[in-house]
């Protein structure tokens, strides 16, 4: 490698006229900044011979802005020198990828929040859900928050065909009621990616298309969705071996018989329609939510205790629909 060319790992404050050889591997849409409305865009560069980059401006990154393990950044602009090099032809085809299947993603742990999305006044957050599904035949949402919501989602209802793939980076994750996802500021998605997977994915959903219209949707699919493939034998778990008490929620598979024993229960009760919790509301309007902090309309939902018995014991369940 030439003296004056650097890898990516290696550029800091003190760097001065240098060329790092990189490819795109994350393109974000085109944001602007809170303060002054300025256009931006943010992409991830690796070590590659895609694009030649000469003496972009290096600057520190917030400690809340950063993903990755680089504290610094490239401010590039109209100025910048870029050179398309595709010495060694690389694209993200050449890319592989890890993903996470959607009835997987309740047992990874996401310190970084609980609660899916920020806290705001009310009127002043933009929302859109969007269901997902994969193999799985898991249905759920992914809440596109602010600027994921004028963007990606226009974006993402404009792309074509029944089945568009998109690919997503670092979504937030919210298990306490149900597997739901979000964005965060460091989120990305790519749509539609020439990849062997969502190839693979697209063609799946085609031959699978009634099954998937079947699934339930909408404010429903924040909960553990009630109709998904059986798991394996081997991913079954006894009555008797079930903990008593877990530090985060698991979700598990269990094969015994279903009762209703109480017949007198509440089956009913008020929720609010975003966040799917219970209420004091009377279902006449709209109300507060204190647990979402915004003024929302209210939804009945159903709720009941069942007994779930198998040869080694017997537990009790709530059914939430």
């Amino acid at each position: 490698m030439s003296s004056h060319i650097f890898p990516v790992k290696d550029i800091t404050l003190a760097t001065k006229r240098y060329t790092i050889q990189v490819m795109v591997v994350e393109k974000g849409m085109p944001r602007t900044t809170s303060k002054n409305a300025k256009p931006y865009q943010r992409i991830l560069l690796q070590d590659a011979k895609t694009y030649a980059i000469s003496n972009a401006v290096v600057d520190r990154l917030d400690s809340q802005h950063r993903f990755v393990e680089h504290c610094f950044q490239l401010k590039i602009s109209a100025r910048t020198p870029i050179q398309a090099r595709l010495i060694d032809g690389l694209t993200i085809r050449t890319l592989k990828f890890s993903f996470t299947p959607i009835a997987d993603v309740a047992a990874i742990e996401d310190v970084e929040a609980k609660i899916v999305g920020p806290k705001k006044p009310a009127g002043k957050t933009m929302v859109t859900d969007l269901p997902i599904i994969d193999q799985g035949l898991v249905p759920t949402n992914v809440t596109l928050w602010d600027q994921f919501s004028d963007t990606e989602a226009a974006a993402m209802s404009s792309l074509p065909g029944p089945f568009p793939i998109a690919i997503a980076y670092r979504l937030k994750l919210a298990s306490k009621y149900g597997t739901n996802l979000g964005t965060r500021n460091s989120s990305t998605f790519i749509f539609n990616p020439p990849i062997p997977e969502a190839a693979a994915l697209q063609a799946w959903c085609k031959a699978n298309a009634t099954a998937i219209k079947e699934l339930p949707t909408g404010c429903a699919s924040r909960y553990r969705p009630t109709k998904q493939i059986a798991p394996p034998d081997n991913k079954l778990v006894k009555i008797a071996n079930i903990p008593a008490s877990v530090a985060k929620p698991v979700y598990i598979g269990v094969r015994g018989t279903v009762q209703l024993v109480d017949f007198n229960q509440k089956f009913v009760y008020v929720a609010c329609s975003v966040c799917n919790r219970g209420t004091n509301a009377t279902g006449d309007g709209e109300f507060s939510c204190n647990h979402y902090d915004q003024t929302v309309q209210p939804i009945t939902r159903v709720k009941f205790e069942v007994e779930i018995k198998d040869p080694t014991g017997q537990i009790s369940a709530a059914i939430f629909a």
